[in-house]
């Protein structure tokens, strides 16, 4: 899905274009693919309009199996579980429709901009927001479990813009104030924050490296990539990148990219 809001399906072998379907006028997010059908999201959906909307398309031909109208404009990728897609938008509504006609099944109020994806682990939705606030909600009903708060050292008063990642009990994700941060996933306590020196836009990766252990990778706007271990926050190594690193981290193997 392009920034000019053209959704392209491309054979990962030849580069072959099979379809192309203007879905509006500018976009920021990944679409989710689950079995025949394609799901995503866009902040201008043209026509006069600078609102979103949410899309479900045949994955064959692109064709519309249905789309909602948002008031206001999403640049958060879908995630889907269970028959529900899940998406936050720009004035703090988290979405989650029916996965068969769109239908609202629920929606969560945010206190800012939700622009990350929402991350989904043992039936909890996790997602930072605008205001600097962490929130976990319920995936089934859209209950709030627990918000953090962004007063306070060493809290900034930054804004998220991180995916985050969940795994060892924690939630892990980067925010403008340059910090990464490590919430407790039950209660949303503060585990740890560490400063990178400029915005952290990235999503982080983790996973469990051999002769490190848990360990969190991401990079930073100072140009720096970081390994962090995942109970403790302290930095394993960093890798100078000679520019700033707004992509998120992926890893296959034993190899980070």
């Amino acid at each position: 899905l392009g920034d000019d809001g053209v959704l392209y399906a491309v054979d990962k072998r030849t580069g072959r274009t099979f379809w192309a379907r203007s879905l509006g006028l500018l976009s920021a997010s990944s679409p989710a693919v689950v079995g025949n059908t394609v799901y995503a999201t866009v902040l201008s959906r043209g026509n006069g309009s600078n609102s979103g909307r949410a899309f479900a398309l045949n994955y064959k031909d692109g064709k519309t199996r249905w789309f909602r109208d948002l008031p206001s404009p999403s640049e958060s990728s879908p995630l889907v579980d269970h028959g529900a897609v899940f998406f936050g938008s720009q004035d703090g509504t988290v979405y989650a429709l029916n996965t068969r006609d769109g239908s609202v099944l629920w929606t969560y109020h945010a206190p800012g901009s939700v622009k990350a994806s929402p991350t989904l682990a043992g039936g909890v939705l996790y997602f930072g927001d605008y205001s600097g606030h962490v929130q976990a909600v319920s995936e089934q009903t859209g209950r709030r479990l627990w918000m953090s708060g962004s007063e306070g050292a060493p809290l900034g008063s930054g804004t998220f813009y991180s995916t985050a990642a969940v795994a060892y009990g924690r939630v892990f994700l980067g925010n403008t104030d340059g910090r990464i941060y490590a919430y407790d996933a039950s209660t949303g306590a503060l585990d740890w924050a560490v400063q990178t020196g400029a915005y952290v836009y990235a999503s982080p990766a983790v996973t469990n490296a051999p002769g490190l252990g848990g360990t969190i990778y991401l990079g930073s706007y100072d140009g720096t990539f970081y390994a962090l271990n995942a109970r403790s926050g302290q930095i394993a190594w960093k890798f100078g990148a000679h520019g700033r690193i707004s992509g998120s981290a992926t890893i296959v193997g034993r190899t980070v990219y």
